[in-house]
């Protein structure tokens, strides 16, 4: 078979799509050497995926995920391809796309809580980005021949509004990732991080409620008597910046440490020790 896989989000740079679209497209390599392989990788990514396995080709793709490119650019490019399975490891599947192909939903927190926060846009240029929003995730959710679920509860809620899939979702559990396991200690004083603390590692979009935390954490700070620091790990993006600004008002930054973006080897240490 010739199997197509976007990996324009392959690699940490995308964050959790990332690594998952980076553990899968590595560990194929690894256990199948019969069918063709096409991986769409990104010029920002271009180099990071390397294989010399004879059954896997790279293929350029410039049109960037979320993009006006990925509706009207991709689907010529994945045409040329011959495909006979696509698989789109995200929702963002082009509406022009009618061959066979599977799509995996990690959830769907968006349908449920739409926030103008997690935008850098006016509010009714978001209204129309979720507006495509929607008719995106349903055209993948329709349209595909198979449907990966990462959890149950992604299966239950993708069944929620779209009783008619329900017997084509397979839920896939995520794997846990061990390479790291024996990394050398790193030195936690170069974090600032010099008592007891609390480990928070992740994006800080909107959803993942991070505002809430740190609210929680100033409510806490007369019951710790400034026992412990509260570690955010996470790359310093516009939404962790805006986050920064919170606890700077807030005046936690005496006990709220942003490590911004740590290193995969580093992670192990700063787990170990929380």
């Amino acid at each position: 078979m010739r199997i197509g896989i976007d990996a324009r989000m392959y690699g940490p740079q995308a964050r959790g799509l990332g690594r998952y679209v980076q553990k899968l497209v590595d560990n194929l390599t690894l256990v199948d050497q019969t069918n063709e392989y096409y991986i769409y990788l990104s010029p920002q990514n271009w180099d990071s995926f390397q294989t010399d396995r004879p059954n896997f080709f790279k293929v350029l793709v410039t049109s960037h995920w979320y993009s006006l490119g990925e509706q009207l650019k991709f689907p010529f490019v994945l045409w040329r391809s011959k495909l006979d399975l696509m698989h789109f490891p995200h929702f963002n599947v082009p509406l022009l796309y009618r061959k066979k192909f599977i799509v995996t939903i990690h959830d769907l927190i968006v349908s449920h809580y739409p926030d103008s926060r997690a935008t850098t846009l006016p509010k009714w240029l978001y209204k129309l980005k979720l507006m495509a929003y929607h008719l995106v995730v349903k055209n993948a959710i329709i349209y595909s021949s198979k449907i990966i679920a990462v959890s149950n509860f992604t299966k239950q809620d993708i069944e929620r509004f779209f009783p008619q899939v329900a017997d084509k979702i397979e839920v896939t559990h995520e794997g846990f990732d061990v390479e790291h396991q024996y990394s050398q200690s790193c030195d936690l004083s170069k974090y600032r991080i010099d008592k007891p603390y609390i480990l928070c590692v992740g994006a800080a979009y909107p959803h993942k409620n991070l505002y809430r935390l740190l609210q929680a954490w100033k409510l806490l700070q007369k019951d710790i008597d400034d026992k412990y620091k509260l570690v955010m790990v996470g790359q310093h993006d516009f939404f962790y910046n805006r986050l920064i600004t919170e606890a700077t008002e807030q005046k936690l930054l005496n006990n709220v440490v942003f490590t911004d973006y740590v290193k995969d080897e580093e992670l192990p240490s700063l787990y170990k020790y929380s």
